[in-house]
């Protein structure tokens, strides 16, 4: 794909928005995080799906996945979650990395 051309070894997160990403020029179709000389201290971990009662369990795989390829707890955590048990997900990322790892992020929906 384009974007793996593109971030050839880096580590890429993403979600998805029907309308676009708001910006400091206003509505963009896409946006960009990057960070630059931290790539030893970046992980990603992920879940496959978020579904109802499962939704904390997600949360806690994605964490436990993510703080597996460090030697310690984040100094935070950028979440993207499907809509509907956003709660449930953070309640799981809190399980594992605990209340003083602050969490960014939220929904990715067209909503």
């Amino acid at each position: 794909s384009a974007l793996k051309d593109c971030a050839g070894s880096c580590m890429v997160m993403g979600g998805t928005s029907s309308a676009g990403v708001l910006s400091a020029s206003g509505l963009e179709k896409v946006g960009v995080l990057a960070f630059r000389g931290t790539t030893q201290r970046c992980s990603i971990g992920s879940s496959a799906y978020v579904d109802g009662c499962a939704a904390r369990a997600a949360g806690a795989e994605a964490a436990r996945e993510a703080c597996a390829q460090r030697s310690d707890l984040p100094d935070f955590v950028i979440m993207c979650a499907a809509p509907g048990h956003e709660e449930a997900v953070l309640e799981g990322i809190v399980e594992v990395c605990g209340h003083e790892v602050p969490i960014y992020g939220g929904s990715a929906s067209d909503e």
